[in-house]
């Protein structure tokens, strides 16, 4: 089993968010507690993206994040959503990918317009858009992204396996 960490970064009571100052810093916290987290063990990073995408020049600062946290780090990494808009996320994913990122793991930014309405016909809606975002999501990975792992020669892993691994694999009730 994977041990996925994902570390977040909270602003402090006092500290303003929005200002460019808080920004940063959040940029390099997500940097650094990665770094760290990379040193003990983990399989996978699942962290918040390094920057934002709101302009052209803080897309080349998230790239050049990006790019620092794929240097940085030895373990495979995929991004989430922190609740960003769609299309923000999309475009989080594909800079992340291009960096070395191998995917994304997301929830709200896809998933919120279907779990937030009670009314049939929206939510169908709703499904159908969630569909279609994970097809152009998992579009941008193919296409971007970095293998999880590599790919390993089916002689190579039945090698690997010990004989009758099948009638073990589960926990006993």
């Amino acid at each position: 089993m994977a041990l996925v960490v994902e570390p977040i970064w909270y602003p402090l009571p006092g500290e303003d968010p929005s200002s460019e100052e808080w920004k940063a810093d959040r940029v390099r916290g997500i940097l650094a507690s990665a770094f760290e987290a990379n040193g003990l063990g983990v399989d996978m990073l699942k962290v918040e993206f390094p920057g934002y995408v709101d302009t052209a020049e803080g897309r080349e600062r998230a790239a050049a994040a990006c790019a620092e946290l794929e240097a940085g780090i030895d373990v495979p990494w995929v991004i989430l959503s922190a609740g960003v808009g769609y299309e923000d996320f999309k475009t989080q994913v594909e800079i992340s990918c291009r960096a070395g990122a191998s995917g994304y793991l997301a929830g709200r930014s896809l998933w919120r317009d279907a779990v937030s309405t009670h009314d049939p016909a929206e939510r169908e809606r709703a499904i159908a858009a969630v569909r279609g975002r994970f097809d152009e999501l998992n579009a941008i990975t193919r296409t971007h992204g970095c293998a999880y792992s590599p790919a390993q020669p089916l002689d190579d892993v039945l090698k690997a396996l010990p004989p009758e691994w099948y009638s073990t694999w589960h926990r006993e009730h």
